[in-house]
């Protein structure tokens, strides 16, 4: 048994149609939006999110409801790992001009000891 390849962009054209209906997209203009694809996209690899989401929304709504116990919970109502919710408060901190996470570049700070 020969196993079926799942090609995107035939996927995509299809959905069009079923969804806007046949006569919405006719076959030349079917062919002409996949020629496009093909050409612009072609040979990529290309992530498709499983669903269209607010980001900037998301970071807030983290910022607003962390209280430093409810990480955990928020990461999985959220569908998050834990460096993307770590990524999303820092992103929701910078933002609004909060430092709560000390950087790299200030966790560190030499000094010659000699006061001038």
């Amino acid at each position: 048994m020969q196993e079926q390849q799942y090609d995107i962009v035939t996927a995509m054209i299809e959905q069009a149609r079923a969804l806007l209906g046949a006569d919405a997209l006719p076959d030349t203009m079917a062919s002409e939006l996949e020629a496009r694809l093909r050409l612009e996209w072609g040979g990529q690899a290309v992530y498709v999110k499983k669903v269209a989401i607010d980001v900037e929304a998301r970071r807030q709504a983290i910022r607003a409801r962390y209280d430093m116990t409810n990480r955990r919970e928020l990461q999985a109502e959220f569908g998050i790992s834990r460096g993307q919710f770590y990524k999303d408060l820092r992103s929701a901190d910078d933002a609004a001009g909060v430092s709560s996470f000390r950087r790299k570049e200030t966790r560190h700070r030499v000094t010659s000891g000699l006061d001038t």
